[in-house]
């Protein structure tokens, strides 16, 4: 019980790791001026590469996270 515990708590810290790495990724190109098209082309192809490489719940986690960075980069530059 303890283990399974302390296994969910790591997957926790690790998708919460992947999503700062993802925002702060994105906040990275935000602040060297690169143009919010590039942005979202990141974004676009990161999901691309998590729609082919990941399955099930994971990849729904993703999506999510990928979702809420894109929602912070303005679409019209």
């Amino acid at each position: 019980m303890v283990k399974d515990r302390k296994a969910r708590q790591q997957i926790d810290l690790t998708v919460i790791a992947i999503a700062n790495l993802i925002a702060a990724l994105t906040d990275a190109m935000r602040n060297a001026d690169i143009g919010n098209d590039v942005v979202h082309g990141f974004l676009d192809e990161l999901d691309h590469l998590n729609w082919m490489t990941i399955y099930g719940t994971p990849r729904r986690v993703l999506d999510d996270i990928i979702e809420v960075v894109r929602s912070t980069v303005p679409v019209n530059d």
